[in-house]
């Protein structure tokens, strides 16, 4: 009896290592044709390490010394370690974990290092052959970003959803980021008053885009899925004084050019509009203009009200021409 016992065991253990080998193997196959992709699109890809993890109840690859670079742009993007790992019995929720090590992007103005302790993305992935994205859920805490001259930027956390509807192309996606602190690279160019606060409040983002087509594997291979309808539902940020709200309803065409109407205001606007202006060499002829057109455009409590619309690939508030919209296109 205790010979079948431990046959049995032997035979189970054998497929369940088997499994875990083609599960593991599988996952490192679809990296493997994520990254001949971005070769494929002009970028230089080197990953010096990538080795199976998580035997026996997690299926998992970890990645060392991965380098994203673009000639073209002469930039280039350095990550140390990446993790990645799902269940056993449902490789379809998928964790990626990048741990408390400086990521390096370099650029021709300079190198920036971005820092945390510890950044997260939970993917939930339908069953079936196309794996479609049904939610992903990120989250960072105690970001940084660095220059060379100084810091730029702070977040204490971030957190994002990103929500399949019941249409399959059409994702809802909000942001809550809490603790945005301007580094002193941009207070000083700014010229923020020392008296300012140091963060912002709650950065929120309530965001309904719809794709031409459903996140899935093929977007690891092929084309990424563009968007075609934009809904911003809510934007906004407040710091110390001012305040930011944004909403609007965009359609993109098959070129990223976006068509539509999007509402700014800006709370306190004159705060803002004094900074920029004494720290930049705008003609005072201009600061006089542009400040008595802004002026006509805002309410008695200061808040501007700007109605930008975006038609023919142009940018205008009411008769005023802004330039060229920017293009939607995801690479």
């Amino acid at each position: 009896m205790k010979r079948w016992l431990v046959k049995i065991l032997l035979v189970c253990a054998l497929l369940w290592g088997g499994w875990w080998w083609i599960a593991t193997g599988a996952m490192q196959k679809g990296l493997d044709a994520f990254w001949q992709g971005q070769r494929d699109s002009g970028l230089d890809v080197t990953v010096a390490q990538a080795a199976r993890s998580g035997f026996p109840l997690r299926i998992g690859t970890t990645l060392r010394d991965i380098t994203l670079s673009d000639p073209a742009a002469q930039t280039a993007l350095k990550i140390p370690h990446i993790s990645i790992a799902s269940p056993v019995y449902w490789p379809g929720d998928v964790a990626v974990t990048l741990p408390a090590e400086p990521i390096t992007f370099t650029a021709a103005q300079g190198p920036l290092t971005l820092m945390s302790d510890g950044m997260q993305a939970d993917l939930n992935l339908h069953p079936g052959t196309a794996l479609a994205l049904e939610a992903m859920r990120g989250k960072a805490r105690a970001v940084t970003l660095d220059a060379v001259e100084g810091r730029v930027l702070s977040v204490e956390e971030i957190a994002t959803d990103v929500i399949q509807t019941t249409a399959p192309e059409t994702y809802a996606i909000s942001l809550v980021a809490t603790g945005v602190a301007p580094g002193s690279l941009i207070r000083q160019g700014l010229q923020v008053p020392d008296a300012w606060a140091d963060s912002f409040a709650p950065i929120l983002a309530d965001i309904v885009v719809t794709f031409d087509r459903p996140w899935d594997r093929s977007a690891l291979r092929n084309s990424r899925p563009q968007p075609r309808v934009i809904t911003i539902n809510q934007l906004t940020a407040e710091w110390d004084q001012l305040g930011f709200e944004i909403s609007g309803n965009l359609n993109v065409d098959n070129n990223g050019v976006p068509t539509g109407d999007v509402r700014v205001q800006v709370r306190n606007w004159q705060r803002i509009f004094n900074m920029i202006t004494d720290s930049t060499d705008v003609p005072a002829q201009w600061t006089s203009t542009i400040e008595s057109v802004l002026g006509a455009m805002s309410d008695a409590q200061g808040t501007l009200d700007l109605p930008v619309t975006l038609q023919n690939g142009q940018m205008r508030v009411g008769f005023f021409p802004l330039g060229p919209a920017p293009r939607i296109v995801i690479r």
